[in-house]
């Protein structure tokens, strides 16, 4: 028995071997798992996936709509409201004491935040903004900056 034994861990130790493409010990290489047809199939969903979040970001770039306004919340309520078509430099003042300032630009049909006096500076850095529904926000100043669309009413034919 004990020699049987023995006889049966010398041959693990011969008959073993690290498979070449996941490295897990095996008596064979490749190793059943890695050897086995079905494991292509992750790799087929695996790109199956990929298309579709290529296809789905296609596809919110595809209709995004440019939007007409930038509105200019401070602390969650409506402050400011201006065109996007025309060319403003505007300097929000905000804080108890006014002692928080956002410099606003738009200019050919975007909107930035060009200068900031918070410490972050994280509305300053980031891109121009010109579709419907984005956004720059300086949270140390409570400051939010978004396009919107103005609603029209072109679907009526007419008022009764």
């Amino acid at each position: 028995e004990v020699n049987e034994f023995v006889s049966s861990i010398i041959g693990a130790k011969q008959n073993l071997k690290y498979c070449s493409k996941c490295f897990n010990i095996s008596d064979t290489d490749p190793c059943i798992i890695c050897g086995n047809p079905k494991r292509r199939n992750d790799i087929i969903l695996a790109a199956a996936i990929l298309i579709i979040a290529v296809a789905g970001l296609l596809f919110v770039n595809a209709t995004k709509e440019n939007g007409s306004s930038v509105v200019v919340k401070i602390d969650g309520v409506e402050k400011y409201k201006y065109p996007l078509a025309g060319n403003i430099t505007q300097e929000i003042i905000t804080g108890d004491n006014n002692e928080y300032t956002n410099t606003l630009v738009i200019k050919d049909g975007k909107a930035s935040v060009i200068d900031a006096n918070c410490p972050d500076g994280i509305c300053v850095e980031h891109r121009e903004i010109s579709y419907v529904g984005e956004t720059i926000v300086c949270l140390p100043h409570k400051v939010v900056v978004e396009v919107q669309k103005e609603e029209t009413n072109q679907d009526l034919d007419m008022v009764v």
